[in-house]
Order: C-alpha cells, then structure tokens, then sequence
C-alpha cells in the first residue's frame, strides 16, 4: 500500500506525464511552448519532471497552446487539485509528526518475511 508521500508524488508524475504527452502530440518543442506561454523556458522542463507543479493558469495556458480542448484542461485541473490535496494531507501528517505515518506502514513491514515478500 503506498504511503500518502508516494502517492502524491506519483499523482504529481502523472500529472506531468500526461502535460508532456500534450505538448509532444501537439509538436511543440518545451522552449516553443514556453516562448507561446511567455514563460521562462526552463519552466516547461521543470513541470513535465514534477519539480515545479503547474497552477490552474500554467495548465490552462499548456492545453491552449498544444490545441488541447477546455474538457482536458478541465480534467487536468481535477487531477491537480487531487495532487495538492494527497501533499496537503502529508504535510498535515508530517507536521504531526511521523509517528502516524510509522504506525501506518509498520503492519505491511511485519507481514513481510525476510525475502521482503507478504506472508
């Protein structure tokens, strides 16, 4: 079972992932899109790596300018939002203390052998 951390960072990857796929179906060069969007051009590589996560704008302005419809984008907004809240909910953990993310996984760890496989 993923802990909350790793499946924000993946929601956060496939968001990324599926920018790139936008921006690769569309033609687009990320220096290209990112002089259409009037972005600095470092910041189309750091969204499609999830180094920089986008803003509604960021994904609002990528679908316009791949020819992406306003469903997509739409779409990509929920799927941001979703992100947001999974890294909200381990920065809440994590201010907490990490007690409750140990007391978490400690029952997956206990039901593995030493071969690292579930009983």
């Amino acid at each position: 079972m993923p802990t909350p951390y790793s499946a924000a960072q993946e929601a956060r990857a496939a968001l990324a992932n599926r920018l790139r796929e936008i921006r690769n179906r569309a033609g687009l060069s990320g220096r290209e899109l990112a002089s259409l969007a009037k972005w600095h051009e470092s910041k189309v590589s750091k969204i499609e790596h999830a180094k920089q996560p986008p803003s509604v704008y960021d994904i609002k302005a990528w679908c316009l300018h791949c020819g992406a419809g306003d469903s997509v984008a739409e779409e990509l907004v929920a799927a941001l939002h979703a992100a947001e809240g999974m890294w909200t909910e381990w920065q809440r953990m994590e201010q907490g203390g990490l007690r409750q993310a140990q007391e978490f996984v400690t029952p997956i760890y206990e039901g593995c052998g030493s071969s690292g496989v579930r009983r």
